[in-house]
């Protein structure tokens, strides 16, 4: 990935880094399982977050863990298991990440859409599922949903409004420009249903608004035809 100019992060220590219109962005990668870098071992993997955060204008965390699959698409404000592997206490970690400075949180380990909330005028998506899963996982219904998630943060890393653009995933896989919407609609539904009270104001159209959850209610008389 280096010869070909990618920025990554891993288990390795590396920081994806960026200098975009003058602003230091920074990218943390972290998983569950042994350290480094793991939300099983929160202490450590937050003092990172911290550091890191005081050496960049905007710092993103993204989070591999939860549980996996179709019946994992709730969040759990508790700590998740899968096959009896702990997988982290996302809701916990992703919203200590957040008061440790990071400006956004994207999580993708349960492998489907998940809810999103605003903490702390701060957008956490808690699974943005698989966007191109070519062969080895199911793309089944919605596991085959790919939402691509693009967001607007000001210098403070407050949320100041995003889109949910919609894909799908067919056999054999790769995303297809999905015209019903079905990831955007899914995660406006979980995010409700999970955060009623700090959800982001979700519209009919994939927005993503920094109001929260009640607001979205009042106004879905206008989303009637979803």
């Amino acid at each position: 990935m280096t010869e070909a100019g990618l920025k990554f992060s891993s288990k390795d220590g590396e920081v994806a880094e960026m200098m975009i219109r003058g602003i230091k962005v920074g990218l943390i990668a972290l998983s569950f399982g042994p350290a480094p870098r793991s939300i099983v071992r929160p202490w450590e993997a937050l003092a990172e977050i911290e550091s890191l955060a005081k050496n960049h204008d905007l710092l993103l965390v993204s989070i591999h863990g939860g549980r996996e699959g179709r019946s994992a698409q709730h969040v759990e404000d508790a700590p998740e298991y899968f096959l009896g592997e702990p997988r982290g206490h996302l809701v916990k970690f992703a919203r200590a990440a957040i008061d440790k400075g990071a400006a956004l949180v994207i999580g993708h380990g349960p492998h489907v859409p998940r809810a999103m909330e605003l903490y702390r005028d701060r957008l956490i998506a808690y699974s943005l599922g698989n966007f191109c899963t070519y062969k080895g996982m199911s793309i089944i219904d919605e596991s085959g949903y790919a939402p691509l998630l693009v967001v607007n943060l000001a210098k403070n890393g407050k949320f100041l409004g995003g889109k949910i653009h919609s894909f799908r995933q067919f056999p054999p896989g790769g995303p297809r420009f999905d015209k019903n919407a079905k990831a955007s609609h899914l995660i406006k539904a979980l995010s409700l249903e999970d955060f009623p009270e700090s959800s982001p104001l979700l519209t009919s159209g994939g927005e993503v608004l920094p109001s929260h959850g009640k607001k979205t209610k009042e106004m879905e008389g206008d989303d009637a035809g979803d």
